[in-house]
C-alpha cells in the first residue's frame, strides 16, 4: 500500500511541476516562462508602451541571450547601435536583428555586460538613433529582475535535465 501512496505522490508532484512551468509567474514588473515551443524559458518586463526587454535561456546549451523586441521592425541580420543607461553605469552596445515567430527583435551581442548593469540597478535605458537627430528611448524598471533571472536559470536548467535523455526512460539505441 505504501508503495501506492508514494508513486501517487510523487505523479502528483510531476504534474505539479509541469502545470507551475506551464504558467508564467511574476516578480515585480517581471515575468518568467516558458518559450512558446519549449526550447527553453525567458524572464521578461513590458513597459508602458509594450516594448520588451528580457532575457531567454536554451535548453540545448545554447546559452542565455538578453533580447529587445520593439513596436517597429529592424532588418534581420542587421546590426544597430544603443546607447544603454542605468544606475550602474552608462555604454554603448551593438544589437542584431534576428526574428522568432514572424516577428523581429534586438539580440545583445555583449550578454555578460548587460547581465551586470541589471542585476545591480533599478532601472534600465536604451537609447537608440533615429533619422535626423532624433532619439528612440525605452525604459524599464528592474523590480523583481534578480527574482525572476533566478527562477528563469533553474526553469532552463530543470528541462535541460529532463531532455537529456538521462535517468530511467525508455531509449532507442
Amino acid at each position: 500500500m505504501s508503495f501506492h501512496r508514494t508513486t501517487f505522490a510523487t505523479l502528483a508532484l510531476i504534474f505539479l511541476v509541469q502545470d507551475a512551468f506551464a504558467q508564467e509567474r511574476r516578480f515585480g514588473a517581471w515575468a518568467v516562462g516558458l518559450l512558446n515551443d519549449k526550447s527553453g524559458s525567458y524572464a521578461a518586463t513590458a513597459n508602458e508602451s509594450d516594448v520588451v526587454f528580457g532575457q531567454s535561456c536554451q535548453v540545448t546549451g545554447a546559452g542565455c541571450s538578453w533580447f529587445l523586441i520593439p513596436r517597429y521592425e529592424c532588418t534581420v541580420g542587421g546590426n544597430y547601435t544603443v546607447l544603454v543607461n542605468s544606475d550602474a553605469g552608462t555604454a554603448a552596445h551593438t544589437l542584431s536583428c534576428a526574428t522568432a515567430e514572424g516577428k523581429t527583435h534586438y539580440r545583445f551581442n555583449d550578454s555578460e555586460q548587460i547581465t551586470s548593469l541589471v542585476s545591480k540597478s533599478s532601472e534600465i535605458a536604451f537609447a537608440f538613433a533615429k533619422a535626423g537627430s532624433q532619439f528612440q528611448v525605452s525604459r524599464f524598471s528592474l523590480n523583481g529582475s534578480n527574482d525572476a533571472l533566478t527562477l528563469m536559470l533553474k526553469t532552463a536548467t530543470i528541462m535541460g535535465q529532463k531532455n537529456n535523455g538521462s535517468g530511467m526512460r525508455d531509449q532507442v539505441l
